[in-house]
Formats: structure tokens, sequence, C-alpha cells
């Protein structure tokens, strides 16, 4: 199956999720991840392996992995530009416990989650310190781009708190 028709198949799947995420009061970013979901190994895979296969060949996943990253550097930079530094400055609290939140809290729950998780999903041999880091990084460096996509969705980039998230996630990224 060619590059062109994966993504076509990603982008209708993520765009139909994202929509109807927001008929049911979410952001769209959360249709998309499940869309994501159901498009990946956990339910199209596990489900329907011979058509996971068929429509997203291991040959072509190197390339769908590139593109993604690409995509997320692209965003990350538009988050960037739009940092405002005078805001920043004018809003240290905020500015402080957001950033130290938004990094503590996912990490906090990604280790407290990790030890659960360490048998069914850590490569074999894997102690459990660096399974613990492993997760609880993972979820610290995945929790900004969804919040800073919930951010710009809501539009709440511009008013106060919102402003200083956003600079702060953009700084701390």
């Amino acid at each position: 199956m060619s590059l062109l028709v994966e993504i076509s198949i990603v982008i209708l799947v993520t765009l139909g999720c994202g929509s109807l995420a927001r008929k049911l009061g979410q952001s769209r970013v959360i249709g998309e991840i499940i869309g994501g979901i159901l498009l990946g190994p956990s339910v199209l895979g596990r489900l329907f392996p011979s058509v996971a296969s068929t429509l997203f060949p291991a040959s072509s996943m190197k390339s769908l992995e590139i593109l993604s990253t690409v995509g997320l550097i692209l965003f990350l930079f538009l988050i960037g530009t739009e940092i405002n530094l005078t805001h920043l400055s004018t809003q240290r609290t905020i500015t402080a416990l957001s950033s130290l939140m938004s990094i503590l809290l996912p990490f906090a729950l990604g280790a407290l989650l990790a030890p659960a998780l360490h048998a069914h999903f850590a490569p074999p041999g894997t102690a459990l310190t660096p399974f613990v880091l492993f997760l609880g990084i993972a979820m610290s460096i995945t929790a900004f781009p969804v919040l800073a996509r919930i951010l710009e969705e809501r539009g709440d980039c511009f008013p106060c708190v919102g402003a200083a998230v956003c600079d702060t996630e953009s700084y701390g990224a």
C-alpha cells in the first residue's frame, strides 16, 4: 500500500474521531488520539492483524514515524512562535506552578503506574527502575502537545492563565 494511502487513512480516521469527540463535548485531540489507538496495534492490530498489516505494512512504518515527528516539530515550532516573554515574566507564579505541575504530575502518575505495568509491558530483562523512569518521562513529554492542542482549540492561549500555560509549556519543551 502506498504511503499516500496510509496517510489518507490516518487523516480520515483521526478527523472523524476528532469530529465525534467535539460532538460529545470533548477536545478534538482526544478523538484524534482515540483514532490512533483504533488504527494501531491495540485495536486494529489485535482484532484484525491481517488488515492492519495490509493497511500499514512494516516497511512503511519508518516513513510514517518520520512524518509524525516532523509534524510534531512543526506544531511545537508554531507554539514557540507564540511565546510572549513579557506576559511570561508578569505571570511568574502561574508560570512556575503550571510548568512544574505539567511535568511533575504526569511523571508521578506514570511512575505510580509503572510497577503494575512492568510485568506485562517491559521488555524481558528490563529492571523496574528504568521502566519507571521511561514511563514517567514518556507521560511527561507527551502531555505537552496534548495540553497545547486543547488550549489552542479552546482559544485559551491568549487569556491570562492560558497564555501563561502556553508560554511555560513552550519554554519547557
